[in-house]
Formats: structure tokens, C-alpha cells, sequence
């Protein structure tokens, strides 16, 4: 018996167990959940389990409260992209639009791609007036925040948590009481998704929770503007916690979440050296080896007080009457490159967001000229597009439904105020002096938002002298 002792109970018999039983739960494990959720679940004929928030929803929210590498990077996205104003429009040109639709589907806008945007914007919308119940609604979603207030919440959980959820308030009685009168953004960490069991899978209704106890049941998905990144999780089995993930939106922090672990790290390190005096290394007595404990705990105590006293940082010494000697067992703060691998850490955190780390005060070519360059670059690259997908689906799960009337209303962005791109601007009037025709002064007042002159000559196409129509000129007959 003794003999088999060590092959039944042995560290390798022992890892070998261990792996085989990994290997049956990693088998069995969706079976069992799919049983589990089966049974908890149905009773819903049409309905799969409800999609809770991933714990990295939460995570991302508190790592824009204590990481400032974070909340830097997505506050100055969503500060800026809030900046830029949303108008609504009426739509007087179906072909144009359609053709402004395509152009600012991009992910980067040159100056050639700016100039179209304000051509065919002008083409295809005419402003709505401030009195308009949509533009209102815009101008003040609710009694609590203005529209850069609303805007800097919503992209601030978009870029966090990878979705938004945005629920539009009907008063419910009176004889407006299925019109849209406020727009209220909800946590994601506090929204359960509900969706159908048959394929093809769609949502069916939302449900909004607060410390377990839900506050807004069976809300239709009419009432919510779900705005979210693709998430390419596409499991089918009906798992009650992580099924169906495809209809969540995936967090930026999640693939960053190894760098901003390490960026935390350095700090609290940075933290902590300086906190203890910067010693990485063992204080020891050489002569007193017997010394009580009650006595080590005086001299730890009074050394510790010593290093972290205000006044004695960086002092050399420490007066006590022993003969302490010190063996260093780790590396300096500076000999560790605390600070480059932060910096590199940073720069990958800022990749993933589509931002230089020149906006950030980086000592690396932060001429005047390329910061200037950057922050256009930010507006082209990350801003625009931002709120361009908000644009969208705004206008599919808003405008359609605020119509009181028969004008066909389009929400869209105003890029014309933006200080940052008023080059672009300066190389639109470029081109439209080099034009052989232009178009009319009211358009080209148009373009750059100043108001049309009531003079039906600003209305004609312009022509440059010089120029003469073909059937006007005589050609000399070729001599044969």
C-alpha cells in the first residue's frame, strides 16, 4: 500500500488528474449551461435568457475614475467630438443626400472629402428652423443637460464600454403622449438585453436595473437608441451569463486591458518607491543578530517614520546605535525604465484609440506645427467618424418618428465652426476661384454658413471672362 502511494498521490499523477479534469469541464461545460439555462428559461417559448453586462463594462467605468492614462484618452476624444454641434436639417434633394450619406461613411476625411461634405451637404439640406421640435429636443435632450453635456456622456460610454444606450421618454398621456420629449442616456453596467429564440435572432426588449432591483421593464425597442461596436463573439448556446455577446458592444479596454494592467502597475510602483523612500534592498544589523523582536519592531518603525518623513527625503543617513549595513536585492526606480515603459504603454493605449500621444504633452516631435497637425488629424481620423455613427443612428431611430409634419427631417453634423479645419476652408475658396464656372454666390455663401442675399443675380452661376461657347468661334479651314 505504501508502495502506491506516492503513484496515486505523486505531483505529477496529481497535474495529470488536474489536466484531465480541466479537460472534461472544458468539454462538458457548455452542455451543462446550455441544460441549466434551458431549464431556468423554459418557460419563454420565444425568448432566449436575457444578455446581462460583462463584468469589463463595469471595469471600464472605474477605469476612467483611476486611471488617468484612460481618462485622459477618452476624455479628450469625447470632450472634443461633444464640441462639434448637431443641426437639424430638412431634405430637399433625396439624390444628393444619398450621394452626403456615402461621403461621410469614412473613417478619415481628407481636405478634398471636407469640400464635398459642405457641397453636397448644401445641395441636399436647407436648415430647419430653431423652433422645430426636433431641433429643441437637440438643443436641450432633458432638463438636466445641455446638448455637449448629453453628447460628452454618450461618447464617453460608447468609447468605455464599447455601447450606448439612449432612451427616448414618452410623457404617455395627453394628446402627445407617444411623442419623444426627452433623451435619457442609461449606464450600460445597468441594461439587460432581451432577445428572440428563433433565428434570425433579433432584440426584443430592454430592461433597466439598479443594484439588482429593476427600475424600467419590457422597455420596446423602439425607445432605445442601441449604439454599439461590433463584437465578434457569435456563440449560440444558451448561456444565461455569457451567451449571445454579438448583440453587446465590445469595450476598447477589453484587447487594452494587459496595458493598462502594466500602467497601473508602474504607477502604483512609482507610488510606492517614492512613498518608502526609494529602497529597494534589506536594512540589516551585522552585530546584533539576537536582537527581540520587540526591539526590531522599534527600529523597523522608526526607520520606516525616517523615510517617510517629508523632511528627510533624499537625507543620506540615519543615526541609531547599531551597525546597520544595507544589501541592495532590487533595482533603482531609474534603472528599471519605469518611465519608458509607461511611455510605450501609453503610446499603445493611444493606438487603440486613434489618437498621437503629441496631444498629450509627449516631449517626442511636439513641434507647434505637428501638434496642430495632430489635433486635425484627431478631428479627421476619430472625431468625425464618431459622430457621424451617431448622426446615423440618430436619424434611423429619432428623426423618422419626430414629424409632425410632411417635411422629411435629417440630422447632421456642422464641421463649418471648427477652428482646427478652417484651412480646409481656405483651400475650398482656392478651388472655387480657380473654378472656369462656379457655382452661385448664394451657394458659395452657403458653404461657408453665411446667409443668402435676396438678389436673383446671387443665384447665377458665375463665369470666368476669357471664355467663349464653340459654336461662337470660326476655325480657319484647313489648307489641304
Amino acid at each position: 500500500m505504501k508502495l502506491l502511494l506516492p503513484d496515486l498521490f505523486g505531483r505529477r499523477k496529481i497535474n495529470e488528474l488536474a489536466l484531465q479534469i480541466k479537460a472534461i469541464e472544458t468539454y462538458f461545460a457548455p452542455a451543462l449551461t446550455a441544460t441549466l439555462s434551458s431549464t431556468v428559461f423554459g418557460n419563454m417559448a420565444n425568448t432566449a435568457p436575457p444578455i446581462y453586462p460583462n463584468i469589463t463594462t463595469t471595469n471600464a467605468s472605474n477605469s476612467y475614475i483611476n486611471s488617468d492614462h484612460v481618462y485622459s484618452v477618452v476624455n479628450k476624444i469625447a470632450e472634443t467630438t461633444s464640441l462639434i454641434p448637431f443641426y437639424v436639417y430638412y431634405e430637399t434633394n433625396e439624390k444628393y443626400l444619398r450621394r452626403l450619406k456615402g461621403i461621410t461613411n469614412r473613417l478619415f476625411y481628407t481636405n478634398k472629402g471636407l469640400y464635398d461634405i459642405a457641397v453636397t451637404q448644401l445641395k441636399a439640406l436647407e436648415d430647419a428652423p430653431e423652433t422645430d421640435p426636433l431641433n429643441k429636443l437637440l438643443l436641450m435632450p432633458n432638463a438636466y443637460q445641455s446638448q455637449q453635456e448629453f453628447f460628452l456622456a454618450a461618447f464617453c460610454y460608447y468609447l468605455l464600454a464599447g455601447e450606448c444606450f439612449i432612451y427616448k421618454f414618452r410623457p404617455g398621456a395627453g394628446a402627445n403622449s407617444t411623442a419623444v420629449t426627452e433623451l435619457h442616456i442609461l449606464a450600460p453596467s445597468n441594461i439587460i438585453v432581451h432577445v428572440s429564440r428563433d433565428y434570425p435572432q433579433k432584440i426584443t426588449s430592454y430592461e433597466l436595473t439598479h443594484n439588482g432591483n429593476t427600475i424600467l421593464n419590457n422597455i420596446p425597442p423602439d425607445d432605445i437608441i442601441h449604439i454599439k461596436k461590433f463584437h465578434p463573439d457569435n456563440t449560440l448556446g444558451y448561456d444565461a451569463i455569457t451567451n449571445y455577446a454579438r448583440f453587446r458592444g465590445l469595450s476598447p479596454l477589453v484587447p487594452a486591458s494587459k496595458v493598462i494592467a502594466r500602467l497601473d502597475a508602474a504607477t502604483d510602483a512609482s507610488v510606492r518607491q517614492l512613498q518608502n523612500g526609494g529602497v529597494p534592498g534589506i536594512v540589516y544589523d551585522e552585530d546584533n543578530g539576537e536582537i527581540t523582536p520587540e526591539a526590531l519592531g522599534i527600529h523597523k518603525q522608526a526607520f520606516y517614520s525616517y523615510l517617510t518623513s517629508p523632511n528627510n527625503k533624499g537625507l543620506p543617513w540615519f543615526t541609531a546605535g547599531a551597525n546597520w549595513k544595507y544589501l541592495q536585492i532590487g533595482s533603482k526606480l531609474a534603472d528599471m525604465e519605469l518611465i519608458e515603459l509607461q511611455n510605450m504603454d501609453f503610446k499603445r493605449l493611444c493606438n487603440i484609440y486613434k489618437v498621437s500621444t503629441i496631444l498629450f504633452n509627449s516631449d517626442v516631435a511636439a513641434t507647434e506645427s505637428n501638434v496642430k497637425e495632430m489635433v486635425k488629424q484627431m478631428y479627421t481620423s476619430v472625431c468625425l467618424p464618431l459622430a457621424y455613427t451617431f448622426r446615423d443612428k440618430f436619424n434611423a431611430g429619432l428623426a423618422k418618428e419626430m414629424a409632425p409634419d410632411k417635411k422629411k427631417r435629417f440630422i447632421d453634423v456642422d464641421v463649418s465652426g471648427i477652428t482646427e479645419l478652417q484651412d480646409d476652408f481656405l483651400q475650398l475658396a482656392n478651388v472655387l476661384a480657380a473654378l472656369p464656372i462656379t457655382p452661385t454666390g448664394n451657394e458659395m455663401r452657403g458653404m461657408f454658413k453665411f446667409d443668402a442675399i435676396d438678389n436673383e443675380n446671387m443665384n447665377i452661376p458665375l463665369v470666368k471672362q476669357g471664355y467663349s461657347l464653340i459654336d461662337e468661334l470660326s476655325f480657319a479651314a484647313p489648307i489641304v
